[in-house]
């Protein structure tokens, strides 16, 4: 069995779309600045990112209502674009957890895109079942606490933005890098993400694991290492 065909082998379907989307957001957005839905469109901008996290990060609601009620108050002040921008990072957020339905998945993307005055196309390849189904379950605390992994989310792809381009590139290129750069981060020990998107993009390096515990468990079977070292 060649490397990387445990990590990525899941036994209820085909998780190569999944995969494959997770790359074109990273040549498309991450490296290219560009739209992963819309060819040509430049969403994933400094200016924009800026502008995310002045309407959403330091305009945060934590009061009553649901996670889109809130949102869409949030950026009822914001561009059309930092909109979109918003609706590509909750699909990217998304793609991970099996325990989201694929229906629900996209009809939160569809819905975020609309407030841009615009429709996305709900037939769009990156919005099909087979890209929404999940790899793994996240719990139900990366969906409870779906706003604080997006708001770490929006700061690290700032901090990403704003590095030098041999920075940009040994951090999209080097599973380890990527993944040490993304620890790195503030509040990164509480974010799943640092678990997630290291898995989505390098799936032949990093298992397709979200729980830190669960993690510490593994290596706690590997051996007699001090729980002090293993955290």
């Amino acid at each position: 069995m060649k490397a990387g065909a445990v990590s990525k082998y899941n036994p209820d379907h085909n998780v190569d779309p999944i995969y494959a989307a997770a790359q074109a957001w990273r040549d498309k957005s991450l490296i290219s600045s560009g739209s992963v839905f819309i060819d040509g469109k430049e969403l994933l901008s400094q200016k924009l990112l800026d502008e995310l996290d002045q309407r959403f990060v330091k305009n945060l609601d934590v009061g009553e209502g649901d996670f889109l009620s809130k949102l869409k108050v949030q950026l009822s002040e914001g561009s059309a674009d930092c909109r979109q921008l918003m609706a590509e990072s909750l699909w990217l957020a998304l793609l991970f957890p099996s325990n989201v339905g694929a229906t629900k998945k996209r009809e939160n993307v569809l819905e975020i895109w609309s407030w841009s005055g615009t429709d996305l196309d709900a037939t769009h390849p990156l919005l099909s079942d087979a890209v929404l189904k999940g790899v793994g379950s996240a719990g139900t605390a990366y969906n409870t606490h779906r706003w604080r992994e997006l708001v770490f989310l929006i700061g690290a792809l700032r901090d990403f933005k704003a590095r030098d381009g041999s920075e940009r590139e040994q951090i999209t290129s080097e599973p380890w890098a990527f993944s040490g750069w993304l620890s790195s981060l503030p509040e990164a020990r509480h974010r799943q993400l640092i678990h997630i998107l290291p898995h989505l993009l390098f799936p032949d390096t990093f298992e397709r694991i979200s729980s830190e515990s669960d993690k510490r468990q593994i290596l706690a079977g590997f051996g007699d290492t001090p729980e002090k070292e293993i955290k």
